[in-house]
């Protein structure tokens, strides 16, 4: 029984506590105490999506990736566009880590992906949530990383790989 069950029950608690705050946010009687749950089980799930990527915890990715889900659901919850930049780092984070356990430690393919995960999520939050704040951060970061993924695959891969980066 040598199991490490740390990171599936604190994201367990993080959304328990996330929607336990979700449920009581209806009620005007009980408003603060909604909101301290929800914002107990958000921070809860970004330190415990850190340690997993800092320890390098298998599948820590996919509990990241749950935590992403709750902050996407927050921010179009309740219409606050400062979620949008945690939403996409957690899920930086658990591209990174899903990366990691399939045994892809290319820097090349690693940014490619952030790239790719920031650029849909931008095209995504373009469409479907009108009240953003200040997407330009978003599109800058998402153009350094492309920008950085095609200068590592142009420098580090094959001559077909950069081309293909280019056109990307």
């Amino acid at each position: 029984f040598n199991r490490d069950w740390w990171l599936p029950a604190l994201t367990a608690l993080s959304v328990i506590y996330y929607i336990a705050g979700f449920l009581l946010a209806r009620r005007e009687a009980t408003k603060s105490w909604a909101h301290m749950l929800i914002h107990s089980g958000l921070a809860l799930g970004v330190i415990f999506s850190l340690a997993a990527l800092f320890t390098s915890k298998e599948t820590g990715g996919w509990y990241a990736l749950v935590i992403a889900a709750l902050f996407i659901t927050e921010m179009y919850t309740r219409r606050n566009a400062y979620l949008e930049w945690f939403a996409e780092a957690l899920l930086s984070i658990s591209l990174i880590r899903i990366l990691n356990d399939f045994r892809i430690w290319e820097l090349e393919y690693t940014l490619f992906g952030l790239s790719l995960t920031w650029l849909a999520c931008d095209a995504i939050f373009q469409r479907t949530f009108k009240d953003r704040a200040l997407p330009i951060i978003t599109r800058i970061a998402t153009a350094i990383l492309t920008l950085l993924a095609v200068f590592f695959i142009c420098f580090e891969s094959s001559l077909t790989e950069g081309a293909i980066a280019v056109c990307f």
